[in-house]
């Protein structure tokens, strides 16, 4: 992720959401949980696309750059963090199983 986007605002927010979610999986699951984290970024994704556009022909126009970009993005993002947990599993997963 780009240096310019990663600050320590950026990580507080961060660990808000993912503490939301950790806070909300015992009840509801952390796969439903994890989806509805998911959910609300692309819904407002969406919102930052639409609200950035002069019109409803540039937001369509821009469709599709919107769709790749955030795509990338979330493929990157999702390799980033599958790599951190590889590299640290340990610490990360084994502490949380009770088997």
């Amino acid at each position: 992720m780009s240096e310019e986007i990663v600050d320590d605002a950026f990580m507080a927010l961060t660990d808000a959401f993912v503490q939301m979610a950790n806070e909300n999986s015992s009840e509801m699951g952390s796969v439903k949980a994890g989806a509805a984290l998911l959910f609300a970024a692309t819904r407002f994704n969406a919102f930052v696309v639409a609200s950035r556009s002069r019109d409803i022909g540039e937001l369509k126009a821009d469709r599709d750059i919107a769709l790749s970009h955030f795509s990338d993005q979330h493929a990157k993002m999702l390799a980033e963090n599958l790599d951190d947990y590889e590299e640290n599993f340990d610490r990360y997963i084994t502490k949380y199983r009770t088997v």
